[in-house]
Parts: structure tokens; C-alpha cells; sequence
């Protein structure tokens, strides 16, 4: 299954499946099928983020080469 949505829809998707893992996890019974369902589609969709991000989709976040401050140690 492919996204074609934005960083936006990507990520609101990511965070409605961490719901629905969160609630399979609470239950008392746990439904094994469903938890590797929610997962295995939580990783397709942290696989579609990424490479929304290599292709400059979150320009300007802290992993960004082109906004990133190297840390310098402290003065002792």
C-alpha cells in the first residue's frame, strides 16, 4: 500500500494507529492478529515519513543537515 498524502495526513495516520495499538495492548485479552495488523501498518507509514523527509517534506526540523547546530562541548 502506497501514502500519496502529505506529512501531515502521514503523520495524523501514524498517531490514530498508535491509538488503536495502545488500546489492543490494554485490553485484557490481547488479539495477537490485530496488534501485528496495527504494527506492521504502523511501520509502512514510518517508511512513507521517512521518505517523505528525504525528499525535503519536513525541511527545517532539528535532523535537518541544512538547519542543524552542531553542539560544541562546554567550557570547563
Amino acid at each position: 500500500m502506497r501514502h500519496a498524502g502529505g506529512y501531515a495526513e502521514l503523520n495524523g495516520r501514524y498517531q490514530r494507529l498508535r491509538s488503536e495499538l495502545d488500546a489492543a495492548y490494554a485490553r485484557p485479552v490481547w488479539n495477537s492478529a490485530r496488534i501485528d495488523e496495527i504494527a506492521a501498518q504502523m511501520a509502512e507509514v514510518e517508511r512513507a515519513l521517512a521518505s517523505s523527509h528525504r525528499k525535503g517534506g519536513r525541511a527545517g526540523s532539528w535532523h535537518d543537515p541544512a538547519t542543524y547546530e552542531r553542539a560544541t562541548p562546554m567550557d570547563s
